[in-house]
């Protein structure tokens, strides 16, 4: 019986009588490429030759000028570090999805709520610490709102008289009609 001997780097024939077994053309192996059988692996059809088969390479299939291939064993084992984790993380975090988040203001659309938080909406709390914007402090009064902006307006026009012309925007900006303005401005506590 005749094989082909696909090898290490290159390709042989092995010449084995048509009684042989597996075990004897391992050492007919050993004899040509100097390699040790219980490192060898033999292939043939997609099926690993084991010594443990019984029976003779007729009776496993193996046929007049057929190619087995040669390999080496490998070292079996545990792996440790890296190698043994990887492509576990992203099966076990779970996946988010992303939430929609809404349009930042640009330009002068930002400009005016900047304008509002920083001089518009400070105005309506009492002088002082500061309160942040998602405080859970308690609505003030109406009367002691208005107090404050009447205090805020009076030191706006203690400290420059061309204000006056500011204070009365500001006043109507917070009073409805032009008694209350008049009110709100010339008024004294």
């Amino acid at each position: 019986m005749l094989l082909f001997i696909r090898g290490l780097g290159r390709n042989f024939s092995v010449t084995l009588n048509d009684d042989a077994n597996i075990t004897d053309l391992m050492k007919k192996i050993e004899d040509v490429e100097n390699v040790n059988p219980q490192l060898q692996s033999l292939i043939f059809q997609g099926h690993i030759l084991h010594e443990s088969l019984e029976g003779n390479l007729y009776d496993n299939g193996v046929r007049h000028l057929s190619t087995i291939d040669l390999c080496l064993r490998l070292c079996g084992g545990k792996v440790h570090g890296s190698l043994a984790r990887a492509g576990k993380v992203r099966g076990q975090t779970p996946k988010v999805e992303k939430k929609e988040k809404k349009k930042q203001k640009t330009g002068r659309a930002k400009r005016r709520m900047q304008y509002t938080r920083r001089f518009i909406n400070a105005v309506s709390f009492p002088p002082g610490r500061r309160r942040g914007p998602n405080s859970n402090q308690a609505k003030y009064d109406e009367d002691y709102v208005v107090r404050v902006r009447r205090y805020e307006l009076l030191r706006c026009i203690a400290r420059n008289c061309s204000a006056l012309v500011t204070a009365m925007n500001l006043a109507f900006s917070y009073c409805s009609n032009v008694s209350d303005v008049s009110n709100f401005v010339f008024t004294e506590e």
